[in-house]
């Protein structure tokens, strides 16, 4: 994820241990409604690519352009993982999506939507993306908190919709790789669902894999939960 200040370091003395302390303190915690309703799946996928566009005179159709950071992405895992039997996450191995954000550059928060597809590998024997097939396809839409985008993370929640199903809650959040003086690579916070799965030698931190990379370039990776609909869930539109 591109920030927009350009900064994706966490620099000044005792660096370790403040992100160390950071990552302790970062519960993940989901809103009351969310939290009542059962997860039933998780996904972690990579920005493989984006772009951003700041508008001006001669592209602008709102006032509100001037003073938006928009941007797009594409997003592409290996892991999806059920919680629960009987949903259409069953058999899913890959997870592809696209989105896109308006986020405003005074509080670095805006709306965030998006479409997605569950992929099966029909052979599973060797790695290739051209043998993905679509087992289920959604959108979703929410808010983008991209101010604590700096500090190594940022957070999306809002309402998913499966093809065919009822509209629910999901919450996620993005871990920005950063270099830390004296350590060699980049690191994500330990932080979000999967917190204290990784192995690293360094506490509140976790070292990117070789497979967290491409063109050489550190990827900003996404976990997100998908919860259980519930009677009077937000729906989000084919």
């Amino acid at each position: 994820m591109t920030i927009v200040n350009g900064h994706r370091t966490l620099d000044g003395r005792g660096t370790i241990a403040c992100v160390a302390v950071l990552a302790a303190a970062l519960v993940w915690l989901v809103p009351a409604l969310a939290a009542a309703q059962a997860p039933i799946a998780k996904a972690v996928a990579y920005e493989v690519a984006e772009a951003l566009k700041f508008k001006g005179t001669g592209t602008a159709t709102d006032p509100e352009d001037f003073t938006r950071r928009i941007a797009s992405a594409t997003l592409l895992g290996k892991s999806v993982t059920p919680l629960v039997p009987g949903t259409p996450f069953d058999g899913a191995a890959f997870v592809a999506a696209t989105a896109s954000s308006r986020v405003s550059l005074a509080t670095m928060a805006g709306p965030i939507s998006g479409s997605f597809d569950l992929l099966a590998d029909m052979d599973p024997t060797r790695n290739s993306l051209d043998t993905l097939v679509i087992v289920a396809s959604g959108s979703l839409r929410g808010q983008l908190d991209l101010s604590t985008a700096t500090a190594g993370y940022a957070t999306m929640s809002g309402t998913y919709k499966l093809r065919g199903q009822a509209g629910a809650r999901f919450e996620g959040i993005f871990l920005i790789p950063f270099p830390v003086p004296g350590l060699p690579g980049y690191w994500y916070l330990d932080a979000g669902p999967e917190a204290g799965t990784c192995a690293s030698p360094v506490p509140g931190l976790c070292p990117l894999g070789s497979d967290e990379y491409s063109l050489g370039i550190p990827l900003t990776k996404a976990v997100v939960v998908f919860f259980a609909g519930t009677r009077g869930s937000g729906r989000v539109e084919d």
